[in-house]
């Protein structure tokens, strides 16, 4: 009973500055889906352009690829995509895997 009394402690209260209840703001974050997009075969003088935009770095650990990643919500795709297109990959085809993340595999 107290692990439930104090779960309705966190949740219960509003955000300071939207006023939102943090339960609403907590599920309407776990329903958004979004992308992992991996970025391939990229050159290694690029690594500030991708840091700058979110890109962080993955070394291969735990069966992921070895590659430049970030996240991006649905509505940011096309600009994701757009940017490796253009600034990474010089107007080419990208080389990049995507995965939707929603929440049955968002932290897992």
């Amino acid at each position: 009973m107290n692990d439930c009394r104090a779960t309705r402690h966190l949740l219960s209260p509003t955000l300071p500055i939207s006023g939102q209840p943090i339960l609403e703001v907590f599920l309407e974050n776990a329903r958004r889906r979004s992308w992992r997009i991996w970025t391939l075969d990229t050159v290694f003088d690029l690594e500030d352009r991708l840091e700058a935009r979110g890109y962080r770095w993955s070394n291969g650990e735990d069966g992921r690829s070895k590659a430049w990643f970030r996240d991006v919500d649905d509505a940011d795709l096309a600009a994701a995509e757009q940017f490796l297109t253009d600034e990474i990959y010089g107007g080419g085809q990208p080389r990049r895997d995507r995965t939707r993340i929603d929440f049955r595999n968002r932290f897992s």
